[in-house]
């Protein structure tokens, strides 16, 4: 999103040269070239892009207020980008929004389980291979989210690697 400060000059009736008179009564404003332009940022974190075939668990709560459990219910997904906030998975399996899901990761060399929780779900997929769903990270542990941290960094590492050897090719 881009946000700038300008100060409108005039404002002008839309059509400006018709002779019939708009009904909504739309008007062009005219305004001052913006000074400058400044990028807002909406993510807390930043993603990179992966390419990771996972199995996923679905969790249901044991008990009201209770702790969450996998059901034995699994579906495989993909996982598409990673941030510390949470991550972006393809699947064919139909989730609802608030539905919890358990995620392993292969992050630095061990498999780490991380519990999500689907906050966008039915995203249309450009690819039209599966549907997109938006998951959030809620109960990470300093440990897990100190070593999704180092693995995130360790991919855009990599990725910028890769960036230069293609630019020298």
């Amino acid at each position: 999103i881009y946000q700038f400060d300008s100060r409108v000059t005039r404002s002008a009736p839309v059509p400006l040269e018709s002779p019939i008179a708009d009904p909504d009564n739309w008007h062009l404003l005219i305004a001052h070239f913006p000074a400058e332009l400044r990028v807002y940022n909406q993510r807390n974190s930043y993603r990179v892009p992966t390419h990771m075939h996972l199995r996923a668990h679905v969790l249901a709560q044991v008990a009201d207020g209770g702790s969450w459990m996998a059901t034995g219910e699994a579906f495989e997904c993909d996982l598409l980008d990673l941030s510390i906030g949470g991550a972006l998975v393809r699947s064919h399996q139909p989730m609802e929004e608030n539905q919890r899901v358990s995620l392993n990761l292969p992050l630095m060399d061990q498999w780490v389980e991380i519990r999500t929780t689907c906050v966008r779900a039915g995203i249309e997929d450009p690819d039209n291979v599966g549907v997109l769903y938006g998951m959030e990270f809620r109960e990470l542990s300093t440990a897990q989210e100190d070593l999704l941290h180092k693995a995130i960094m360790q991919l855009q590492r990599d990725a910028l690697v890769d960036d230069e050897e293609e630019e020298e090719e």
